[in-house]
């Protein structure tokens, strides 16, 4: 954006906003977890009662935005039938499908339950899972085909049902659907063993063509094969994923394995090691294995596998994709169309140990961790054309979906007190935190802290993060200066000797690890100094030159901070791109602005934004809606911005005389009276 054009904005009309005198003492700030849609259902959640015992198990959404969830419920106490419910897009029941937007269906006097759905290219929608139609079976193969009205499809094997009776427990975990519309599903029986694949035509007949219609794959040397997975290949292969173990060989291994089929059935030799991909784990004690496993195929027809052990990227052909970082994945997968995908249920290292997580995770197509949203487990997830989020899941009865609109990146702010007010007390070096309760705590520096940083320094889910880090720079020039904190919740204060007196300590994630580095700008010389967390390496990357102000945040919705400056004297922000290395420069600024990074539009990325002392305007140039000017402040405020109500948007706040006064972008105006005249409050900015 060119100077010229941004003055010229100026004489658009400015939202004005009178500051009252509004003071609450110590109130509590209100939260929220994760990024709601507040178009869909009630703040993002809709709920709907099933009866006793409701498990929903997958969903899928239809071309035109309505989300068909599909699971069980308990009859008569001990016995269970088939429901699929469908929503309309605002989150309301669909009362145009089945009874009122609800079907139950009983195909057995026994149990019936589904495990996965898949919509055919005419909008009939496939249900797989299993039924058991006498007392003393285990269960069959079974496959459920409605018309889009919720009516089960006459045309379809017997009256809209399918069985296929091979074993003593026979499970159909997956289900996908050719643009034939051959329908393709995967499970397991407990004969020998064996995963099976299965197709069928469209009218429900097992398709011959395909190796008989039913096809049995066994691991060698494994017991409990299961395929729990499927997905189709762009040149008509088909690959499924499962989980076995070999405790009679190894009582502690455990496996993860993909396998390729051709058209006709027969194992593509082409893939990986003779038609199939094999990850171990298990082999030391304690060590985690995995429960289950899902994959999602791209249009380029790489693969992307999660378990709660790994989240790994394959090529077509089975080979390990070398540009993927990986890292700890989760249980359920869903592909964005910029690349991007999600996954619920994020696992962590927990230092020696493994926990499955309750978080939605968001990653970029290489695979660098984005962000996370809290609390938000689920049975499976999709993703809509617009990119948002829909998680189901069920509880005391009910059957519950969520529609997440974003995930703003770790690489933009990933302080842990990004909801929180604190201000420091240098008299008393002390840190007050006020907390939920209308309560503070109260944290006291060994030395003098020349600047508290409100950043991440910890393990991914080592929780809670360092009670306090602090930056200490002597007066004496050229100094050494140090990061001082409780870096490893011990309870013991850390010194990390990194940078000078003069260097400005600099917060972000600049490896991808979720962690803040040690990282420092020197003016003085226009470089950065960052020790990177993740890979233990020492970088100096040149960028910026004495006068400039470093502002790094996400720009390019990575999950990675980039390193970026803005130079007053002309007005100019300058961005190196995590993603790729290259650089851009945006005009928007005069020399007396004060630059604020963070994610104002709730997009993900981080937004160019200044405030202007001399008039009190906070001048936006958001990544989704343009040029957007705010006045909210005076002169002599300290603008502090943050994601103070939880909405995956940064809120315009000012600090004044001992008054925090917010301009929240979905609570409104707040007042809170908190900390003395002489208090810092703790943001992150490093024009200072």
């Amino acid at each position: 954006m060119k100077k010229s054009l941004f003055r010229s904005m100026l004489s658009f009309a400015i939202e004005s906003l009178t500051l009252a005198a509004l003071f609450l003492s110590l109130n509590t700030i209100a939260r929220a977890t994760g990024v709601l849609d507040p178009t869909f259902g009630t703040n993002g959640r809709v709920t709907t009662a099933i009866g006793n015992q409701a498990a929903a198990k997958a969903l899928v959404i239809q071309p035109d935005g309505k989300i068909i969830v599909v699971g069980d419920v308990a009859r008569d106490g001990t016995k269970r039938d088939i429901v699929t419910v469908r929503f309309n897009p605002d989150g309301s029941l669909d009362k145009s499908f089945g009874d009122g937007g609800k079907v139950v269906t009983a195909v057995s006097s026994r149990d019936d339950s589904a495990n996965a759905v898949a919509l055919q290219p005419d909008g009939k929608i496939v249900v797989v899972g299993t039924t058991q139609p006498f007392e003393f079976e285990s269960g069959d193969f079974l496959v459920v085909r409605y018309h889009p009205n919720g009516f089960l499809d006459s045309g379809f094997g017997m009256g809209g049902v399918v069985t296929v009776n091979q074993g003593t427990a026979d499970v159909f975990n997956a289900v996908t659907v050719q643009p034939d519309g051959k329908i393709v599903a995967a499970g397991r029986t407990s004969d020998a063993d064996r995963t099976a694949v299965a197709r069928l035509n469209p009218n429900g007949s097992l398709d011959s063509s395909f190796d008989g219609g039913l096809v049995y794959f066994n691991l060698q040397n494994y017991k409990s094969d299961n395929f729990q997975t499927i997905g189709l290949l762009p040149d008509g292969r088909i690959v499924a994923g499962g989980l076995a173990n070999n405790f009679p060989i190894q009582p502690i291994l455990f496996a993860e394995f993909l396998v390729a089929f051709e058209p006709n059935g027969a194992v593509a030799q082409n893939f990986g090691s003779q038609g199939v991909v094999l990850r171990t784990s298990g082999l030391f004690p304690n060590y985690p294995y995995p429960t289950k496993i899902e994959l999602a195929v791209s249009p380029d027809g790489r693969i992307l596998a999660t378990s709660q052990v790994a989240l790994r990227r394959y090529l077509s052909d089975g080979s390990t994709d070398a540009t993927f970082r990986g890292g700890f994945g989760g249980d359920n997968i869903a592909l964005r169309s910029d690349g991007r995908f999600a996954i619920t249920n994020v696992g962590a290292d927990l230092k020696g140990g493994f926990a499955l997580g309750i978080a939605l995770g968001l990653y970029s197509n290489r695979g660098d961790f984005i962000g996370r949203s809290d609390n938000f487990n689920g049975a499976d997830i999709t993703v809509q054309a617009d990119n948002k989020i829909i998680i189901a899941s069920s509880t005391g009865g009910n059957f519950s979906v969520t529609r997440v609109s974003t995930i703003t990146s770790q690489g933009t702010r990933i302080n842990y007190y990004e909801k929180s007010i604190m201000v420091y007390r240098p008299s008393n070096r002390t840190l007050y935190v006020l907390g939920d309760n209308g309560n503070y705590v109260a944290f006291t520096t060994a030395t003098d802290a020349t600047r508290i940083i409100p950043e991440f320094f910890g393990s991914f889910s080592a929780f809670p993060p360092p009670k306090l880090v602090y930056w200490q720079a002597p007066n004496v020039a050229n100094s050494p200066a140090y990061f001082r904190g409780d870096f490893n919740n011990n309870g013991v204060e850390d010194s990390f000797q990194w940078g000078l007196s003069g260097d400005v300590p600099v917060g972000g994630d600049y490896d991808g690890d979720t962690r803040t580095d040690f990282t420092v700008y020197r003016p003085s010389q226009g470089i950065w100094y960052i020790s990177q967390s993740r890979f233990g390496q020492l970088l100096a990357v040149q960028w910026g030159l004495s006068e400039d102000k470093p502002v790094p945040a996400d720009y390019d919705y990575d999950g990675i901070t980039d390193i970026a400056i803005y130079r007053p004297s002309t007005g100019t922000w300058w961005v190196r791109r995590s993603s790729d290395g290259a650089h851009f420069a945006v005009q928007f600024g005069t020399v007396s602005d004060i630059p604020l990074t963070g994610d104002y539009d709730g997009d993900g990325r981080a937004d160019f934004v200044v405030f202007r002392p001399s008039d009190g305007v906070w001048y936006q140039f958001l990544t989704t809606e343009g040029f957007k000017a705010v006045q909210f402040g005076l002169a002599t405020d300290i603008p502090i911005p943050g994601d103070y109500d939880g909405d995956g948007k940064h809120d315009f706040a000012v600090f004044r005389q001992g008054v925090w006064y917010l301009l929240q972008s979905t609570e409104g105006f707040k007042a809170v009276q908190f900390g003395a005249v002489n208090d810092t409050p703790v943001s992150v900015r490093y024009d200072e």
